[in-house]
């Protein structure tokens, strides 16, 4: 289906919605739930008997009914550790009833119903998917961005090539880069820029990250082999303004607006967002080797041509919590990000190449739940993204680790190319979703999700110099995955049972693709491929007691390749669409248990991951550029150990423990002999790591401010940078064990509008290294100021 069409349906859909629902006759009642202190619970379950419906309240306690006939209702309202309440209300027609329930705190036992009472991160935790709901709220005033939360989680390795906006490698299990996917409230980032990267995204606009490890959720509808990380940003019926500045080493600066305005009669909702990111990165690197007088000469040196800034303005406006829309909102963003390039792939200094991006991003998004007499949730959204990118390659000068030039030529070539180049690309993206969910009863739900991806990207050298180019005329992409699970609760919801399938539908086109010679003549030829694959999902997760449960699914998934590995980037990384879709096989199989005693709450998990990758893609570097290529084969699998305690909610110890095994399970080469490395462990991949992180709140009980000290250490236990068995007694080729220190406190008033942080990292000054041995910073300090005021 032609995307033109597909936006067509999109757009009468969305009409059609608009029309019904606009001119609803049912009643609605919404009201908040709070404690005896008169502070809003979350998580708390509202059971509507005459309609066997569920819902819950959220972070503000808020929680609400739509679209209910005329007449009488009886809520129960139940939450772990309060008092048991029902309500009964009469509704008339068209009418919007609003109340206010209080529940005492007790201590209570419970049942079967495990998972009404769990605010939302522990109803995520809890469901079949092996799926990790991280809360933000205690590290939102903190200097902390996304990257930086995600780093400290078990099965999660962030290696980054340097400071601020570097390039960075996302490891989930083994797997990594495009095999992961990335997405801000349900809608792909991927496909966005730079400006979207992990490592640009500040914890302030955030409420919560979802990592799923393994299967991705059908509502997600993405290819993806090791998981996927949904970022859910803040939402509330209230107006607010959280705003932030954080500076530090290295010339650091940070801004970042994140605001609401909400009309709470007409539902008018309107959110500016801007986001300012920018650094030199000009931290030091120990015992370099410097070419000085003709000679190598070790020396400490500071990084010169690392700057990188970036700039992500947006306004989001519509309509929210209505009786005929829970959300219609328009937005558009502008992105500027500016780069300069200090290493080539090998971490050979650099003095002049650089990059250059913009972005213009408009995206619709509607969500309506509990229609058609409250058994149908429907999602829309469609983004249309415009992304200029330019890579600066112009200089023959050469520069050593001093900054000083060591050789001036007036030839054609480059610091990374053979010839000088100004690469421009333009590329266009529209993303597409439509899903609809159907509670058939309380326990049984079908979803159905459709994602569809159009890309188009031209460019060409603006030197001019002739010659076919890599995108001198477009390149096309076009996926479409469509999905469909059947979600199961039995044994009064003790079992949890997911079955899902996935159609994936990829098409390419590539011009000036492959090069072939013929009678003495190079002959140039585009390149087309269509592939068509069918995957499918089980998972399931059982309650043993309340407090204990295990989990466990299986996958048979593909990756279609991506942009930048089947056309390159024409600068630095070559085409090659010959590549062939990833296939995996994925299992996971997990243990919960939560103890509760005086003061005192553990929770404990251990999970075991298997992945077998055929057609395993890996980034191969060769001269100074690079290109994707396929791996027949490729056995991942280990274990995870986490470790979660907490006292009187003052002090928090988080710890986990990962073992990894990541294997060439190629047995034999493509000339039938045996390959030398078969179950070796792959190249410049980490495979033994941990985290601990302590948090201690200063004051029990704080009247005006609150304080809170953080600790963080981080451990990687060495690992090859090639094959083990191209190790010598004298060059192990390794990088070598790692372990990093953070502190850090935070000073707020009581209701946090006022706060502030300060951040110390790697605080020991360790030398520590990532992709290929280049050195990453050593001690920084960094402050943040924050003010939050929801009204």
């Amino acid at each position: 289906m032609k995307p033109k069409i597909l936006h067509i349906i999109l757009i009468f859909t969305l009409f059609t919605v608009f029309t019904v629902f606009g001119q609803t006759k049912y009643s609605t009642i919404s009201g908040v739930v709070n404690d005896d202190k008169n502070r809003p619970i979350e998580g708390i379950n509202i059971f509507i008997k005459e309609i066997n419906k569920v819902v819950f309240t959220n972070e503000n306690g808020l929680f609400v009914v739509n679209n209910l006939m005329a007449k009488e209702y009886s809520l129960a309202f139940s939450g772990v550790g309060y008092t048991s309440k029902t309500t009964k209300i009469k509704l008339s027609s068209k009418e919007k009833k609003s109340i206010v329930i209080f529940l005492s705190q007790e201590i209570i036992s419970i049942d079967e119903v495990v998972v009404k009472g769990k605010n939302k991160t522990n109803q995520i935790e809890a469901s079949s998917l092996s799926v990790k709901s991280i809360k933000v709220n205690k590290v939102k005033s903190t200097t902390t961005d996304v990257s930086q939360v995600l780093k400290g989680l078990s099965g999660i390795r962030i290696r980054e090539t340097g400071g601020l906006g570097s390039n960075y490698s996302f490891s989930l299990n083994g797997l990594s880069d495009y095999r992961i996917r990335f997405f801000v409230d349900d809608i792909p980032v991927d496909y966005l820029g730079e400006a979207y990267k992990l490592n640009n995204l500040p914890v302030n606009i955030i409420d919560r990250v979802n990592i799923y490890k393994g299967i991705v959720p059908v509502n997600l509808g993405a290819d993806a082999l090791g998981g996927a990380v949904n970022i859910i940003t803040t939402k509330s019926k209230n107006s607010y303004l959280d705003a932030s500045y954080s500076f530090g080493s290295f010339n650091t600066n940070r801004f970042t607006l994140n605001s609401q305005y909400r009309d709470q009669k007409s539902g008018f909702t309107i959110r500016p967002k801007f986001i300012y990111n920018y650094s030199d990165n000009n931290y030091t690197m120990y015992d370099q080797e410097v070419f000085v007088d003709g000679v190598f000469q070790t020396r400490d040196v500071s990084r010169f041509h690392d700057g990188y800034s970036s700039i992500t303005g947006s306004l989001e406006a519509g309509y929210t919590y209505l009786d005929w829309a829970d959300e219609l909102l328009v937005s558009h963003s502008i992105t500027s990000v500016k780069k300069d390039q200090q290493t080539d792939i090998y971490g050979n200094p650099l003095g002049e190449v650089r990059s250059e991006e913009e972005g213009n991003i408009t995206s619709i998004k509607y969500k309506k739940n509990n229609i058609l007499n409250n058994k149908v949730d429907l999602k829309l959204f469609a983004v249309y993204n415009t992304l200029s990118n330019k890579g600066i390659d112009t200089s023959s000068i050469r520069y050593n680790w001093l900054g000083e030039i060591k050789r001036v030529a007036n030839d054609n070539t480059a610091e990374l190319n053979n010839q000088k180049t100004v690469f421009e690309y333009n590329q266009k993206t529209f993303i597409y979703r439509t899903n609809v969910k159907y509670d058939m009863n309380e326990n049984h739900a079908v979803t159905l999700n459709y994602v569809g991806l159009n890309i188009k990207r031209e460019g060409e050298n603006r030197l001019g110099i002739s010659g076919d180019e890599p995108f001198k005329s477009p390149n096309t992409l076009d996926k479409n995955v469509i999905g469909v699970s059947y979600d199961s609760h039995f044994f009064n919801r003790k079992l949890n049972f997911n079955t899902s399938l996935k159609y994936y539908d990829f098409k390419i086109f590539t011009r000036n693709a492959k090069y072939l010679i013929s009678n003495n003549t190079t002959v140039i030829e585009d390149i087309k491929t269509n592939e068509n694959k069918l995957g499918y999902s089980f998972a399931a997760r059982y309650f043993i007691t309340p407090k204990f449960f295990v989990k466990t699914s299986f996958e048979k998934g593909y990756r279609l390749p991506e942009p930048m590995e089947i056309f390159g980037n024409g600068i630095s990384v070559d085409a090659n669409p010959e590549l062939k879709p990833e296939e995996s096989e994925n299992l996971n199989i997990s243990i919960h248990n939560t103890l509760n005693f005086n003061k005192n709450k553990l929770r404990t998990s251990v999970s075991f991951f298997r992945r077998d990758v055929l057609n395993f893609t890996q980034i191969i570097p060769y001269a100074k550029r690079s290109k994707y290529e396929n791996i027949r084969d490729v056995l991942i699998y280990g274990f995870e150990l986490d470790f979660k305690y907490n006292y009187n909610n003052r002090l928090f110890v988080d710890a986990n423990f990962t073992r990894q095994y990541s294997l060439n399970n190629v047995k034999l080469n493509d000339r039938g002999d045996l390959n030398r490395a078969y179950k070796e462990q792959l190249p410049n991949t980490p495979f033994l790591f941990s985290n601990l992180a302590i948090a201690y709140d200063l004051f029990e009980n704080p009247i005006k401010y609150k304080a809170t000290v953080d600790f963080n250490l981080n451990y990687v236990k060495e690992f090859y940078l090639g094959y083990s068995f191209t190790a010598t007694a004298f060059n192990k080729n390794t990088i070598p064990s790692q372990l990093t220190n953070d502190l850090g406190i935070t000073i707020s008033t009581i209701n946090e509008k006022y706060s502030l942080s300060i951040q110390a990292t790697n605080i020991f000054n360790q030398r520590v290294f990532d992709n290929f041995n280049i050195q990453k910073p050593g001690r920084a300090i960094f402050a943040k100021i924050r003010y939050n005021f929801n009204k």
